[in-house]
């Protein structure tokens, strides 16, 4: 964003009539160089809310599934869990798939699990590899200012695609941004943002620089907090056999049946690296769930024991 956003500061008049990728010929350079920078700010958040989304998926369906209910609150649209269907049958809820389907819904169930989690913080420092400046520690912000910056930006990129809509921030969100983290937010750790400005620009739908900064790194400050939560909490055992069942097995039973049992078993770990699995070395000596989910799996297959 950076880059692109440089890159069009440094058009001037001796570039006009350019023809290659296509032909430029602004009638004035600069309203035609404010408008490329608007886009490219509108364009870098939504695509990195639809990143989200995509994150967002993959840890719902990992630690919910269409069994599960939901109550929404109407004043402000949060999501929270209520528990499986059988128990909440006779009251009308948000169901799974109506979760699933919803950027902000997943958002704000999700929030709902970190919150409950006491153990996040430990979890994020070990689990974040990112590095301090300047030989310092590094700098993890708080959950609730992450989450703040998240919902804002969501709800930014709403406005910015959906035409006619204009979705209002959440007022918890607004108490957070403009009184409890103002003043972290106008140092230079954020780069002297205005909070009071940000929430007046995000009324009027106009987006600068530094707030579009702003919101990116909250989402990939939310991406690194979902990923301490992932690798803490997740049941290995029960994640991987949920990735094996998807594989095509008349496909994968052809390609491994000439190999050994060590090199079938590593065709499987590779197919499932390419899943965002990620396996330690295999100890010979004492099997880890994963291998044991492996081992499992592959016994399914009439295919012989070869050895070597």
């Amino acid at each position: 964003m950076i880059t692109s956003i440089v890159g069009i500061r440094k058009l001037d008049n001796t570039d006009k009539h350019i023809n290659d990728p296509a032909p430029w010929n602004p009638n004035d350079v600069e309203i035609a160089k404010d408008r490329a920078e608007i886009f490219v700010r509108k364009a870098g958040l939504t695509w990195c809310i639809d990143c989200l989304d995509v994150l967002l998926k993959d840890f719902f369906s990992t630690f919910y599934d269409d069994s599960d209910v939901f109550k929404l609150n109407n004043k402000d649209f949060s999501v929270c869990y209520l528990g499986k269907k059988n128990v909440f049958s006779d009251v009308t809820n948000v169901s799974y798939e109506t979760v699933y389907r919803s950027v902000y819904y997943k958002f704000s169930s999700i929030c709902e699990l970190l919150r409950k989690q006491p153990n996040l913080e430990s979890w994020r420092c070990s689990s974040d590899f990112r590095i301090g400046k300047k030989d310092k520690p590094p700098y993890f912000p708080e959950l609730e200012l992450v989450i703040a910056g998240v919902d804002l930006a969501i709800q930014w990129r709403n406005n910015l695609v959906h035409n006619g809509i204009d979705n209002s921030v959440n007022q918890n969100t607004i108490r957070v941004l403009k009184h409890e983290y103002k003043e972290q937010l106008n140092s230079n750790e954020y780069g002297t943002l205005e909070a009071d400005r940000m929430i007046e620009d995000f009324k009027a739908n106009s987006l600068s620089f530094k707030e579009l900064a702003f919101l990116i790194r909250s989402v990939i400050d939310f991406g690194y907090i979902l990923n301490a939560y992932w690798l803490n909490s997740v049941n290995k055992a029960e994640y991987i056999e949920k990735r094996l069942s998807k594989i095509d097995v008349k496909k994968l039973k052809a390609s491994i049946y000439s190999l050994s049992d060590e090199r079938r078993k590593g065709s499987v770990i590779m197919i499932l690296r390419t899943d965002s699995v990620s396996f330690s070395k295999i100890d010979a000596d004492k099997k880890s769930e994963e291998e044991n989910a492996i081992d499992s799996f592959l016994s399914q297959f009439d295919l012989g024991r070869k050895e070597g």
